[in-house]
């Protein structure tokens, strides 16, 4: 039986042995103040016939074992590197919570659903629901929205949902749904978009005014295929991250750059996608170019 590298502590007083048969030589005083379970075991006497080096064989694997002393060793510390899966996470959550009461080891692994890097290491579909067995709120919303993330279509997101209980995996499908339904509202135009009147506009060469109107130049049966793209974007990630790449390269989007050019001079001057332009419901259920008043030259009702 070997010792693990990491433990072998010449001025050791307690030497644990894995299931696997590695030896870890530790401090009896860390243990009892980590954990209260090594507190009570270490309080009572040993058998007379057994040395203070007699192993003492533990349940754990050396790689579980070395982690949770990890945590218990104040010059160590509990990174999502050293977590291979979802399961060796739950084994750890089982051993600080339930088994041995390590209240640091808790707030270890607690922290690990706030780390960017845990969820682009393991999934969370399966993250969300060990936050949700364990009932950690606060990291059962984090890993929920990280779920929007990926595209529950394929298989291995396929086979995770099926390792949750069903009302989580209908909390997380609702919530999709939920994102989708309100993209679609907003994206959902009943009549082309208009402006009421004309206007003066500046034109991006800034020699001249181009006095131009702006009416039913929406092509409806064109948006609708925009719509339908971003729709099918949101139902695999409802995050939403895909849609830069979709505006950059489909093109689809890329015609509709064509949309609120100054007929006139053909240029941007009242371009949708303007960051100082948009379209808004009013009143009567109708999308106005709201076109900002330092754009404005001239404007009648």
């Amino acid at each position: 039986m070997s010792y693990h590298p990491a433990y072998t502590f010449p001025d050791a007083d307690l030497v644990l042995a894995s299931k696997d048969s590695c030896k870890f030589q530790v401090h009896s005083t860390i243990l009892k103040y980590a954990s209260s379970f090594f507190r009570d075991m270490l309080s009572m006497r040993r058998d007379l016939r057994e040395s203070a080096m007699d192993p003492i064989q533990m349940d754990e694997s050396q790689e579980v074992l070395k982690t949770f002393l990890d945590v218990c060793y104040p010059q160590f510390s509990l990174s999502i590197s050293d977590i291979p899966s979802v399961d060796h996470l739950r084994t750890l959550a089982f051993l600080f919570i339930e088994k041995y009461d390590v209240p640091a080891g808790t707030a270890a692994l607690r922290a690990l659903f706030y780390d960017v890097r845990t969820t682009s290491k393991l999934s969370p579909i399966s993250l969300y629901g060990l936050a949700k067995e364990l009932s950690w709120e606060d990291e059962t919303k984090m890993m929920q929205k990280a779920t929007l993330d990926v595209d529950f279509a394929t298989k291995s997101a396929q086979h995770q949902l099926s390792e949750l209980k069903g009302q989580d995996v209908v909390a997380l499908t609702q919530l999709r749904k939920s994102i989708r339904d309100s993209v679609d509202k907003a994206l959902t135009i009943e009549k082309p978009a208009h402006f009421l009147g004309s206007w003066y506009g500046e034109c991006n060469d800034g020699r001249r005014y181009c006095r131009a109107f702006l009416a039913d130049s929406l092509n409806k049966s064109r948006w609708e295929v925009v719509r339908f793209r971003i729709h099918k974007e949101l139902e695999n990630r409802p995050s939403g991250s895909g849609l830069l790449q979709l505006f950059s390269g489909d093109p689809s989007f890329e015609s509709l750059s064509e949309i609120g050019k100054c007929p006139a001079c053909k240029l941007h001057s009242m371009n949708l996608f303007d960051k100082t332009v948009g379209i808004q419901p009013d009143s009567n259920d109708e999308a106005d170019l709201l076109i900002p008043e330092e754009h404005l030259k001239y404007s009648t009702p």
